[in-house]
C-alpha cells in the first residue's frame, strides 16, 4: 500500500526493527474513514500516580481499554525490579568492602592503644565499658563519613541529572538493548535511606570483632607492652 521513501535510526534496534511510520492522512484514507486512532499515550512523570491515573481514566472512559505499560509490555516491569535487585546486590557488594575497611581501622585503633586499655582495665574500668566504648566510636566514625558520601553522591546526581552522563563509545552495544548513549542518572529519597541505614549496620557489625579483641586483652601484659 505504500512505497518506502526512506529509513530512520533512532539508536534503538528493537525499535527500529518493529516500527514504521506513516502519514496518518494516508493511513485513514486507506482505511475508509478519518479520525482513527489506535492509541493516546499519557506520559505521567511520577510513577506512583499510575495506578491511580489508570483507574480515573477507566472511570471517564468505561468503554475505552486504558492500560498502564507494565501490562503493556510486562518486560519492562520485569527489567525495573531487575534493576531495584541489581542495586540491593551493589549496596550488599559496597557494604562488604566497607566492614573490611572499618574492621581495619578499627583493629588498628585498638592495637595502637593496647597499653591504653590495659591501663583503663586495670584503675577498674569494666570489659562492658570498653567493649561499648570501641563500638560507639566505630559508630561516630560511621555517623561522620556517611553524610559526606552521601552528600557527594547527592552532588554528583544533581549536576548530571540534566546533562547526562555520555556512553556514546559504548553505543553500538547499547542500541541492541534499546538504551540511550546519554543516561540521566536520578535518586529518590529512599535510596539514601537504604544507603545510610546499610552503612549504620555495617558499621555496627564491623565494631563487634574489634571491641571483642579489646575486652580480651590482659591488663599485665597490656601494660608491659612496649
Amino acid at each position: 500500500a505504500f512505497r518506502i521513501v526512506g529509513f530512520f535510526n533512532t539508536e534503538n534496534t528493537p525499535f527500529d526493527e518493529g516500527n514504521v511510520f506513516i502519514n496518518r492522512t494516508d493511513l485513514n484514507r486507506l482505511l475508509g474513514k478519518d479520525g482513527i486512532a489506535h492509541e493516546i499515550a499519557i506520559f505521567i512523570k511520577d510513577p506512583a500516580l499510575l495506578g491511580e491515573t489508570g483507574e480515573a481514566l477507566k472511570k471517564i472512559f468505561p468503554d475505552r481499554a486504558v492500560q498502564s505499560y507494565r501490562e503493556i509490555s510486562p518486560d519492562v516491569q520485569l527489567y525495573e525490579s531487575q534493576i531495584d535487585i541489581s542495586a540491593t546486590i551493589f549496596i550488599v557488594i559496597f557494604m562488604l568492602a566497607l566492614i573490611f575497611g572499618i574492621i581495619n581501622t578499627m583493629l588498628m585503633a585498638v592495637l595502637e592503644r593496647y597499653k591504653e586499655l590495659g591501663m583503663l582495665m586495670a584503675i577498674g574500668l569494666n570489659k562492658v565499658k570498653i567493649f561499648f566504648m570501641i563500638v560507639l566510636e566505630t559508630l561516630m566514625l560511621a555517623a561522620v563519613a556517611a553524610p559526606i558520601g552521601l552528600g557527594a553522591s547527592f552532588l554528583t546526581v544533581y549536576l548530571l541529572k540534566d546533562t547526562g552522563i555520555d556512553l556514546s563509545s559504548f553505543a553500538k552495544g547499547l542500541e541492541r538493548f534499546g538504551m540511550e548513549t546519554t543516561i540521566f542518572p536520578v535518586l529518590d529519597i529512599v535510596q539514601y535511606a537504604k544507603v545510610a541505614l546499610a552503612v549504620f549496620i555495617t558499621a555496627l557489625l564491623a565494631s563487634v570483632y574489634p571491641a571483642n579483641k579489646a575486652v580480651k586483652l590482659k591488663p599485665v601484659e597490656a601494660l608491659h607492652k612496649i
